[in-house]
């Protein structure tokens, strides 16, 4: 019960009760997390998940009555219904589903429940893509040429003054959705018409605008914690280039293409970001890289599925590469060392659809030895990593 004895000392108002308004293996941990504190834990269930590990493995659980994630997970009514009547204190989103949904961030802090992430002012600001990369170029970080495209605008003109290829990008959008590269002017229209339709379907917003396409980059993260104090440090890179249909499969940390120059430039220009922001949580800085150049691509309010990584990510056996930043706590300097992270694709060879049970399968490489999360496997079944085999050392390319 140190974190209660912790907050009361320092005048705070302890947590005792945590709903985690999530499901499987990311639930888990923030659940397990909980426990080591001293918290009690609440999860929130869709009729499918009814005996699933991270609904028995809470100290109490809620049904939310539903079985898609449209009638439960995502459904802001039955979610804050079930956070008021949990009883808890504290809300913890996880990732994906209303994790970055300003309007439910800010209707369980106007229910007295403290939020455990961003401010809802931040996550609306960043949940635009166009909006975020205006707020950068004045916070002088370095962005991609961009354009939006309203009624107006005239789109030969407008991709020829950023250059081909471009990228028709939904300022909504996520997850692939929304986007087409776009190599000439005769393809200019319908893929800006595509794009905009599959936005609209999509996010409910059909604002496209265009971007500058590089044909050879990385895709490069940074991890990034604050707190409301104005205390903020970096946790360093990972490397998420590789990806299928725009999600990633593998991360790698450190990046294996980053050298201490970049990497110094590209955790500051993270740090910089957040700052303009007033950022006070967890979250994500993400970056193109091209060569020896980056350009910011958004800021995601929330850790990703490697969040767990992260006590990994800063011990180390090597020396800082940035100015030394103590952690929150008293902590020594931020350090990394190289691990992997591998999640698994379960999918039907032929439809390509997700295989269920065995969904949420991660495994992470740490210095010669996995750790493996299922947190969505029935009893009886075994997930399995039959997509990708884990390589390490020199063998890794």
């Amino acid at each position: 019960m140190a974190n209660v004895n912790t907050a009361i000392e320092n005048n705070l108002k302890p947590i005792t009760t945590l709903l985690v308004a999530n499901r499987g293996e990311i639930a888990r941990r923030i659940m397990r997390t909980a426990k080591e504190m001293g918290i009690s834990t609440v999860a929130i269930y869709a009729d499918g998940d009814a005996q699933a590990p991270f609904v028995t493995e809470a100290d109490s659980a809620i049904a939310l009555g539903g079985r898609t994630s449209a009638e439960t997970y995502l459904d802001v009514s039955k979610v804050l219904d079930a956070c008021k009547r949990s009883g808890a204190d504290a809300v913890h989103p996880g990732y994906g589903f209303l994790s970055e949904n300003a309007d439910f961030a800010r209707a369980i802090s106007d229910a007295g429940i403290s939020w455990i992430g961003p401010t809802p002012d931040v996550i609306s600001a960043m949940g635009d893509k166009l909006s975020a990369k205006e707020l950068m170029e004045k916070a002088e970080v370095p962005t991609l040429p961009a354009i939006e495209i309203t009624p107006e605008t005239d789109l030969v003109r407008a991709a020829g003054e950023i250059g081909y290829p471009v990228l028709v990008k939904a300022s909504a959008g996520g997850g692939g959705r929304g986007m087409r590269v776009v190599e000439n002017e005769a393809d200019l229209k319908v893929s800006v018409d595509s794009a905009k339709r599959e936005a609209g379907s999509s996010f409910g917003n059909d604002t496209v605008f265009l971007e500058k396409w590089l044909d050879s980059s990385r895709h490069v993260e940074i991890q990034i914690i604050g707190d409301k104090h104005g205390n903020l440090v970096h946790c360093f890179e990972r490397e998420c280039s590789i990806q299928r249909r725009h999600q990633k499969i593998i991360e790698e940390a450190p990046s294996p293409a980053v050298s201490p120059e970049i990497r110094e430039a590209m955790c500051n220009a993270a740090l910089k970001a957040a700052l303009s922001l007033g950022y006070s949580s967890a979250g994500t800085v993400e970056f193109l890289l091209s060569g020896s150049e980056f350009y910011f691509l958004e800021v995601n309010c929330m850790w990703f599925s490697n969040n767990w990584c992260l006590p990994n990510v800063v011990r180390s056996r090597e020396p800082p590469v940035v100015p030394k930043a103590p952690m929150a706590g008293g902590g020594g300097p931020v350090q990394c060392f190289q691990i992997k992270k591998i999640t698994a694709i379960n999918c039907d060879q032929t439809t390509g659809r997700g295989g269920g049970a065995k969904e949420s399968f991660i495994g992470v490489w740490i210095g010669g030895c996995v750790n493996a999360d299922a947190g969505n496997a029935r009893v009886g079944i075994e997930p399995v990593t039959n997509s990708l085999d884990a390589i390490q050392g020199q063998q890794r390319e």
